[in-house]
């Protein structure tokens, strides 16, 4: 896989070793702690398989699909890098029409990079190739474009370019610090995580959620994995607050209130993890990560094992919280998909698996691309193991 950088370019590569690590289990809880979460039985009860059917028209099928949005109507939008369109497909999974091709003019992606469907049911997806915002109707058609200020862009991995009840949009993105910059807001978007938007995507707000929130060490593989692969999963609910939860997931969720339109107060969120360790770095292990960066300056290259990422967070219908991630399990023999329930004031109320999304130990990462959830609380798997299809359907038991 190649990644491409604003400044330079890195990729990231599967090594192949015949050197096992073997993890310790996780501590044992003492002291002072709060009830332990319910253990939940959990299924997801599959719907849909977008894009299974092999004998359906190419038109139909997913190249490399990345994110899903519905609108008000209940329609689906894939986003499909490979294809450099978006499909639609109605509620019952039936292909209806695609939007946009490959190309630099009105209605072409270079990349896409995220979409999002508006509180006025408009299609947007933001393309960093081309530099540029684009709005479409639910139909299809162009209804207006917007050339972006690349140095105060953030753009977002996909998933994470979202609109508030506001209208304004937030987007994640861990950038890479650059050494000499001395703008102060280019500083901020290099030390945030968290980038605010006006509600025509004009105007850069201001940043927030600085990295040292973390509490990691300053690692470069911990810095380029959040800053080209998986920077973490944001959800912004009612009344303004907005829940993280990082890429590299240790355990540890963040809740950010709207403190006077800052978000400047932050409550850490205890949540559940299986390994002792989410990440080892400088790792030979089957199943490492390899990122290697070119500069002016030269190669630097990065090595890390991930035992514990986050996939999604979501707010249920109910004012409920659920975080999904991938996570080694007790064995340490493979990577199972955890499903943690919080209360809507973050006091951790259950946790379980999704045993239907269970994968190798060696395997670099989950295949789960992306995951998305619409207003019925339907979850939508972008899942890529194999023939690359989205999953709907709706998990039992949370």
């Amino acid at each position: 896989m190649r990644i491409k950088e604003t400044r330079g370019v890195a990729f990231v590569h599967t090594i192949i070793s015949t050197v096992l690590i073997v993890l310790s289990a996780g501590c044992s809880q003492s002291g002072n702690q709060p009830p332990e979460p319910d253990q939940l039985s959990l299924q997801f009860e599959e719907e849909l398989a977008i894009g299974s059917d092999t004998s359906a028209s190419l038109d139909a099928q997913l190249a490399s699909p990345a994110e899903v949005r519905t609108d008000n109507e209940g329609n689906i939008y894939v986003s499909d890098r490979g294809a450099s369109e978006i499909k639609v497909f109605d509620a019952e999974g039936n292909f209806q029409h695609s939007i946009g091709q490959e190309g630099d003019g009105p209605g072409e992606f270079g990349t896409i990079t995220a979409i999002e469907i508006n509180n006025q049911d408009a299609l947007i997806v933001m393309d960093e190739s081309n530099q540029r915002a684009t709005w479409f109707s639910t139909s299809g058609e162009v209804v207006k474009n917007r050339s972006l200020k690349e140095e105060y862009w953030a753009w977002p991995r996909y998933g994470n370019f979202r609109q508030l009840s506001d209208s304004r949009y937030i987007s994640l993105r861990k950038m890479r610090e650059i050494p000499g910059t001395t703008d102060p807001d280019k500083l901020r978007l290099q030390s945030n995580l968290l980038h605010l938007y006006d509600g025509d995507i004009e105007n850069h707000i201001g940043s927030f959620a600085h990295i040292d929130i973390l509490g990691q060490p300053d690692n470069g593989f911990i810095d380029m994995y959040m800053s080209t692969v998986n920077p973490g999963n944001v959800e912004p609910v009612e009344g303004g607050t907005l829940w993280y939860a990082p890429g590299i997931y240790d355990g540890q969720i963040y809740r950010f209130p709207d403190d006077l339109g800052g978000w400047s107060t932050v409550q850490t969120v205890q949540g559940n993890m299986i390994p002792k360790e989410s990440v080892i770095v400088d790792s030979e292990a089957v199943g490492s990560i390899a990122i290697v960066t070119y500069t002016q300056k030269g190669t630097n290259s990065f090595t890390g094992y991930i035992n514990s990422e986050s996939l999604g967070l979501f707010q249920l219908a109910d004012g409920r919280m659920v975080h999904i991630s991938s996570q080694l399990n007790d064995s340490k023999s493979s990577r199972v998909t955890v499903v943690e329930v919080f209360s809507p004031e973050g006091e951790l109320q259950g946790v379980g698996r999704l045993e239907s999304f269970t994968y190798p130990k060696t395997d670099r990462t989950t295949s789960i691309e992306s995951i998305y959830k619409d207003q019925d609380d339907r979850f939508y798997f972008v899942d890529t193991d194999g023939i690359p299809v989205v999953r709907v359907g709706q998990i039992r038991g949370i």
